[in-house]
């Protein structure tokens, strides 16, 4: 599996069972790609992740 680093905008956020989503990125780069992301919306301590619509991400 290989890992990239890549400016990306989120656009579409879709619930995947109970605790994970599947998020749909736009890349310069490599265009729409979609991602899972297992656990996101699982907290730890009460703190738990979020993924912003519209936002950029550049790391």
């Amino acid at each position: 599996m290989d890992f990239c680093k890549t400016p990306a905008i989120t656009l579409r956020r879709t619930d995947y069972k109970d605790p994970s989503q599947i998020i749909t990125f736009y890349t310069r780069d490599y265009g729409k790609i979609q991602t899972l992301a297992k656990g996101l919306k699982r907290s730890v301590k009460g703190i738990s992740g979020s993924i912003d619509l519209f936002i950029v991400y550049l790391k």
